[in-house]
């Protein structure tokens, strides 16, 4: 049996995400509709909050996660 292959978050992943955290959606409720694990959740809004005030905008978490990567391709 294979392992299920990973996919990173995508943009409209993190608009999803933003959305249902104004609305106040817990990280494990998040999962279950994205069909994704509760701690990647966690894991992408801890990483790619502001770092102003720890909230999380949707924009600029996708500009962060974008740099990251583009600075591990060496």
């Amino acid at each position: 049996m294979k392992p299920p292959r990973y996919v990173q978050i995508t943009a409209a992943e993190r608009y999803t995400l933003g959305t249902l955290r104004r609305l106040g959606s817990t990280a494990a409720a998040i999962a279950r509709i994205r069909g994704r694990h509760r701690s990647t959740i966690g894991r992408e809004v801890r990483r790619n909050a502001t770092r102003y005030d720890g909230s999380y905008r949707p924009q600029l978490a996708d500009g962060y996660s974008r740099s990251r990567r583009s600075c591990s391709r060496r």
